[in-house]
């Protein structure tokens, strides 16, 4: 499935979108220079299962990204909304946001993302923040690599649960 439409109001809702082919190869949903809805989504087995570049006001909600290599990268965008999702065993993080602002992180479970992570691969984690403005709260990371990974640290973080990770919060994430 490829959002690549801009300007476009889409939806992608109750459906399964997962890799026919080479495991852990190419991009599940991609959302480029529009803005779109993805709600009660399964997205299974792929490099990164949402990427979202140049997106505005892409809604994620009440989805699966599961078992993947990144769950959901969001790549200098505006207004991203994740809400009431399961983020679950993608190997090197669960959310990437570069560069993102106005966006955000709500209501989400996180467990076993990560796995795949070491000091070495700075960018992993549960969540994984650079450069981004975003507000992050009320989500539940358990069991992930890192809790939360942040660089460059502007987002807004309130009562989130972080707890039995490898390492809870890491670089400046507070």
């Amino acid at each position: 499935v490829n959002y690549n439409l801009i300007g476009s109001d889409t939806s992608l809702a109750r459906v399964s979108v997962v890799n026919p082919g080479t495991l852990f190869t190419e991009i599940g949903v991609e959302i480029a220079n529009s803005y779109a809805s993805i709600n009660e989504v399964e997205v299974l087995y792929w490099d990164t299962g949402i990427y979202v570049e140049f997106g505005q006001d892409v809604e994620i909600a009440r989805s699966e990204i599961a078992l993947n290599t990144y769950g959901l990268w969001v790549d200098i965008s505006t207004g991203t909304s994740v809400v009431n999702n399961l983020f679950l065993g993608n190997s090197v993080a669960g959310i990437t946001s570069y560069v993102a602002s106005g966006g955000a992180i709500l209501h989400n479970t996180f467990v076993g993302n990560a796995y795949g992570g070491s000091s070495q691969l700075d960018f992993g984690g549960a969540i994984h923040l650079d450069a981004s403005a975003d507000q992050v709260a009320n989500n539940l990371l358990v069991n992930n690599y890192y809790g939360i990974n942040c660089e460059s640290c502007l987002n807004s973080f309130s009562h989130n649960l972080v707890w039995g990770n490898t390492t809870n919060y890491t670089n400046e994430a507070k």
